[in-house]
Formats: structure tokens, C-alpha cells, sequence
């Protein structure tokens, strides 16, 4: 009778023993996962201003592009306006 308490005892403390290590186990995962959460939306952050700053080089050349294409045509047809007299 003894031993078979023994044994079960021995067999509880074991179980208990696995479900502590179970448990920080899971917790270990979950901060692990916690911080390449916030790395990853970090990452995200910064991807994304790379992208805006890019976007806004981008569009700023492109409406530099536009308005000297623009403002040069606005010259072609003033100065052949000119040279043909229809300009009052």
C-alpha cells in the first residue's frame, strides 16, 4: 500500500512538474510572439514611411515635370501668338 501511494504520488509530482514547464513554455512563446508582433509593425512603420517619402519625392519631380512642360508650351503658343499677330 505504501508503495503504490509512493508511486502515485512520484506520478503526480511528475505531471506537475510538466504542466510548470508546459506553462512556461507557453508563456515564453507568447512574449516571443508579443515582440516579432511589435518588430514586425515596427518594420510595417518604417516600410511605410519609405514608401510615403518616396511617393512624395515622386510626385514633387513629377509636378516639377508637369509645370516646367507647361509653363515651356505656355511660351511656344504666347511667343507664336506673337509672331502670327493674334495677340492683342
Amino acid at each position: 500500500m505504501k508503495q503504490q501511494k509512493y508511486e502515485e504520488a512520484r506520478e503526480l509530482l511528475l505531471l506537475e512538474a510538466k504542466l510548470v514547464r508546459l506553462r512556461i513554455e507557453a508563456e515564453n512563446l507568447k512574449l516571443r510572439k508579443a515582440e516579432e508582433s511589435k518588430t514586425r509593425q515596427g518594420n510595417q512603420l518604417i516600410k511605410l514611411a519609405d514608401v510615403a517619402y518616396q511617393l512624395s519625392q515622386t510626385r514633387l519631380l513629377s509636378q516639377r515635370a508637369l509645370f516646367s512642360t507647361s509653363r515651356r508650351r505656355h511660351w511656344i503658343w504666347l511667343l507664336l501668338a506673337v509672331i502670327l499677330g493674334l495677340s492683342r
